[in-house]
Protein backbone atom coordinates (compact mmCIF):
# COMPACT_ATOMS: atom_id res chain seq x y z
CA UNK A 1 0.00 0.00 0.00
CA UNK A 2 1.62 3.05 -1.07
CA UNK A 3 1.28 6.90 -1.04
CA UNK A 4 -0.96 6.48 -4.60
CA UNK A 5 -3.55 4.16 -2.51
CA UNK A 6 -4.73 6.35 -0.14
CA UNK A 7 -8.60 7.99 -1.13
CA UNK A 8 -9.05 11.32 -0.48
CA UNK A 9 -12.36 12.67 0.20
CA UNK A 10 -12.77 16.61 -0.68
CA UNK A 11 -13.88 18.97 1.86
CA UNK A 12 -15.49 22.11 1.47
CA UNK A 13 -18.06 24.60 3.67
CA UNK A 14 -20.94 25.05 1.99
CA UNK A 15 -22.49 28.60 0.65
CA UNK A 16 -24.44 30.46 3.81
CA UNK A 17 -26.60 33.62 2.52
CA UNK A 18 -27.60 34.95 5.29
CA UNK A 19 -25.67 33.81 8.80
CA UNK A 20 -24.31 35.48 11.77
CA UNK A 21 -21.06 35.77 13.07
CA UNK A 22 -20.55 35.08 16.91
CA UNK A 23 -16.82 36.51 18.35
CA UNK A 24 -15.09 35.21 21.15
CA UNK A 25 -12.76 37.21 22.37
CA UNK A 26 -11.68 40.64 22.33
CA UNK A 27 -7.72 41.32 21.15
CA UNK A 28 -7.14 37.47 20.55
CA UNK A 29 -10.75 36.91 19.28
CA UNK A 30 -12.36 33.71 17.84
CA UNK A 31 -15.23 33.92 15.05
CA UNK A 32 -17.30 31.54 14.30
CA UNK A 33 -19.65 31.51 11.32
CA UNK A 34 -23.17 29.77 12.01
CA UNK A 35 -26.37 30.14 9.45
CA UNK A 36 -28.76 31.76 11.84
CA UNK A 37 -29.99 34.74 11.86
CA UNK A 38 -30.58 35.59 15.66
CA UNK A 39 -32.94 38.71 16.43
CA UNK A 40 -32.52 41.79 18.50
CA UNK A 41 -33.23 39.92 21.90
CA UNK A 42 -31.71 36.71 21.41
CA UNK A 43 -28.34 38.69 20.43
CA UNK A 44 -29.11 40.46 23.90
CA UNK A 45 -28.77 38.13 25.91
CA UNK A 46 -25.64 36.33 24.63
CA UNK A 47 -23.77 38.70 25.16
CA UNK A 48 -25.18 39.37 28.60
CA UNK A 49 -25.02 35.59 29.52
CA UNK A 50 -22.29 34.56 27.71
CA UNK A 51 -20.27 37.88 27.00
CA UNK A 52 -20.25 36.99 23.42
CA UNK A 53 -20.56 39.39 20.36
CA UNK A 54 -22.65 38.65 17.40
CA UNK A 55 -23.16 40.37 13.68
CA UNK A 56 -25.30 39.54 11.16
CA UNK A 57 -23.62 38.68 7.99
CA UNK A 58 -25.35 38.29 4.66
CA UNK A 59 -24.21 37.65 1.20
CA UNK A 60 -26.48 39.76 -0.89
Amino acid sequence: MGVNDLKVTPFGLPKIKKGSWIRIGGVRALNIYVDHHFNWFQKRMIKWCFGFTVEDDSVE
